[in-house]
């Protein structure tokens, strides 16, 4: 049975909008890839005024006995795509992150939910792990859906909050949460970036 247009429609703008992958995780995990090689160079050819002509993406070098033109090389060995791309993407650092609070053991809010707003180049994107440590007492949430009936606080697009600088998170924060936490994200192949997040205690009245 074919759904109506209205329908079809109502059905796409319901759906989360899930943070996309970076190009990298797209890219095959094994193929030819490049490396630096020997610097290849020929001759320059004079001109009509005196000087020296090479081609394109060559430069003169006049270091040498004979000017030379030269550009650098490039050799093709078997690798991976994927974690080529990984090791050149631009990744953080991580800005520091503002603090948060957690709750007392006799509050009587027994959690703190907040939202919490990570910024460093590609700290977004959907192959971009963030965890925390400890975890005790916190529960993380990851903020993707950018749908109509997303509260605006939560809604990256009306953040202006994108992937390849910005990841929107919300934490429920219990009283057994540590004082200060490990937030850490990593991407394949790559160091880990990481900031510490402080939660002092606080109860409200």
């Amino acid at each position: 049975m074919k759904l109506p247009l209205l329908a079809i429609l109502a059905l796409l703008t319901a759906a989360p909008a899930f943070a996309q992958s970076s190009l990298c995780a797209s890219l095959p995990e094994s193929g030819p890839v490049a490396s630096p090689g020997p610097p290849v160079l020929t001759s320059p050819v004079p001109t009509g005024n005196r000087t020296l002509h090479c081609p394109d993406d060559f430069r003169l070098d006049t270091n040498g006995r004979m000017p030379q033109c030269l550009k650098p090389g490039i050799t093709i060995t078997d690798g991976s795509p994927r974690a080529a791309c990984y090791a050149a993407m631009p990744f953080g650092p991580l800005l520091p992150l503002p603090p948060r609070s957690r709750p007392t053991q006799t509050c009587p809010t027994p959690k703190t939910t907040t939202i919490l707003r990570l910024e460093g180049a590609n700290v977004g994107v959907a192959d971009a792990v963030v965890t925390i440590t400890p975890d005790d007492g916190i529960t993380l949430t990851p903020l993707t859906a950018s749908a109509s009936d997303v509260p605006e606080d939560q809604n990256p697009v009306l953040q202006s909050c994108f992937g390849f600088e910005c990841r929107l998170l919300k934490l429920d924060i219990a009283s057994n949460a540590a004082a200060a936490v490990r937030l850490r994200v990593t991407i394949p192949g790559r160091d880990p970036i990481e900031e510490i997040l402080k939660l002092p205690e606080y109860c409200p009245r």
